[in-house]
C-alpha cells in the first residue's frame, strides 16, 4: 500500500495581500533611492553634506532586493493538509500541526475575530475587504511553538 497524498494548497488570502502591498512599497521606496543616487552621483545635488551616493546606493539595493523577494513571497503562503497533520507555510515560517491538537473546527466571521472598532489600523486596511466573509476558526489544546514566536511571523 502506497502513501497517501498530500492535499491541495490553499492560499492564505490575507498573506497574499500584505506581502503584495509590501513588494510595491519597497518597489518605489527602492526607485526613490535609486533616483536620489543617480542624481548625486553625476553631480546633480548640490554637495551640502558630505558625499552619500555610496548610502543611496546600497539603500537602492537592499530595498530592491526586499522588493523582489516580497513580490514571490507574495505566492508562497497556503496551508495544506496531510494524513495526519496540515502544514501552515508562510515564507518565514512552515509550521505542520498535528491533528491530534485540534479541539474543534467551526465557522467564523472576520468581525468576531477582528471588529473593525477595536482592531489597529493597519489590520483593518488589510482585512475590510473581507469583512462579513467567513473563515475556519481552529480551537487547539496548545500552540505547536511558543506563543512569541507565533506572534513574530504570524498575525
Amino acid at each position: 500500500m502506497g502513501k497517501r497524498k498530500p492535499g491541495n494548497k490553499y492560499p492564505l488570502i490575507i498573506y497574499q495581500k500584505k506581502w503584495g502591498m509590501l513588494w510595491k512599497l519597497t518597489l518605489a521606496l527602492g526607485a526613490a533611492f535609486g533616483f536620489a543616487w543617480w542624481h548625486a552621483s553625476v553631480g546633480r545635488i548640490p554637495q551640502i553634506l558630505p558625499p552619500r551616493d555610496r548610502w543611496l546606493f546600497l539603500g537602492a539595493a537592499v530595498c530592491l532586493a526586499f522588493s523582489i523577494f516580497a513580490f514571490f513571497a507574495e505566492r508562497l503562503n497556503y496551508v495544506q493538509p496531510y494524513p495526519t497533520y496540515f502544514k501552515i507555510v508562510t515564507p518565514l515560517l512552515r509550521l505542520k500541526i498535528s491533528y491530534q491538537r485540534i479541539q474543534s473546527v467551526r465557522p467564523v466571521n472576520l468581525n468576531q475575530i477582528y471588529p473593525p472598532k477595536d482592531a489597529k489600523s493597519s489590520i483593518v486596511s488589510v482585512l475590510e475587504p473581507y469583512y462579513g466573509l467567513t473563515s475556519a476558526g481552529i480551537e487547539m489544546t496548545g500552540y505547536p511553538l511558543d506563543e512569541k514566536i507565533l506572534r513574530i511571523f504570524l498575525p
